[in-house]
C-alpha cells in the first residue's frame, strides 16, 4: 500500500552547498535531505556513474569510471562527485554506513507530489525521503517507476562493480554494480564535533 508522505522541516543547512540540508537521523554520518543534483527531497537528481568526477560521463565502458584499477573507497576523495560539487563537508556515503542506514532505521513505502519512493526514519525520529530514481545504462533511463538505487563510495570485491543500496518492492538491498551505470548518489556529512 502506498502512502502519501510529507517532508520534514529543515534541520541545518551546509554553508558550502546551498540549500543542502543536514537531517541527523541519529546515525554515525547525517544524511542530506535532498539527492546530488535535486533541489527538493522528491526530485531525482542526476544519475552518475561511479567515481565520475564530472558528472557527466555516459560510457557504457567500465574503465572510463575511473580506470581499470580503481581505489577501494572514494568517499571523500576527489573522485567523489558529492565532494567536488557540495564541498569538504559532504561526500559519498560508504559501505558501513549504508549497512547502517539499512539496519538501523525504518523504511515506508510512499510519495512525495506523486513521486514514489521511500521515507526512512531514523532513531532520532527524523527522515530523509529517497525518491525512486531510478538508474541509467548510456541515455537510456530504467525503472524510474519504482526502484530506487544510491552509489557508496566502496569498490566491490571485483574492479568492475561498486556497492550500492537497492530499495524495490521486493525489499532493500546492497550489491554490487558496475560502474558505468548512472546511479543517483544521497551524500553524507560527518557530525560536528
Amino acid at each position: 500500500m502506498t502512502t502519501l508522505l510529507t517532508p520534514k522541516r529543515v534541520i541545518a543547512r551546509s554553508p558550502h552547498s546551498p540549500g543542502a540540508v543536514a537531517i541527523d537521523l541519529g546515525l554515525s554520518v547525517h544524511w542530506a535531505a535532498h539527492n546530488l543534483g535535486a533541489r527538493l527531497p522528491q526530485e531525482y537528481g542526476g544519475l552518475y556513474g561511479w567515481a565520475d568526477p564530472s558528472g557527466e560521463q555516459v560510457s557504457t565502458q567500465v574503465d572510463d569510471y575511473p580506470s581499470s584499477t580503481p581505489p577501494s573507497e572514494i568517499s571523500g576523495t576527489p573522485l567523489d562527485l558529492a565532494r567536488t560539487r557540495w564541498g569538504a563537508t559532504w561526500r559519498m556515503p560508504t559501505l558501513t554506513e549504508f549497512e547502517e542506514l539499512v539496519t538501523e532505521c525504518s523504511w515506508e513505502e510512499g510519495s512525495v507530489d506523486r513521486i514514489r519512493g521511500y521515507r526512512v526514519i531514523g532513531r532520532s525520529g527524523r527522515s530523509i525521503f529517497l525518491p525512486a530514481a531510478g538508474s541509467r545504462s548510456g541515455l537510456d533511463l530504467h525503472a524510474r517507476v519504482g526502484r530506487a538505487n544510491y552509489w557508496s563510495g566502496t569498490l566491490s570485491g571485483h574492479p568492475i562493480a561498486a556497492y550500492s543500496l537497492h530499495i524495490e518492492d521486493e525489499g532493500l538491498m546492497i550489491s554490487p554494480q558496475r560502474r558505468d551505470i548512472g546511479l543517483a548518489i544521497r551524500p553524507v556529512g560527518d557530525p560536528r564535533r
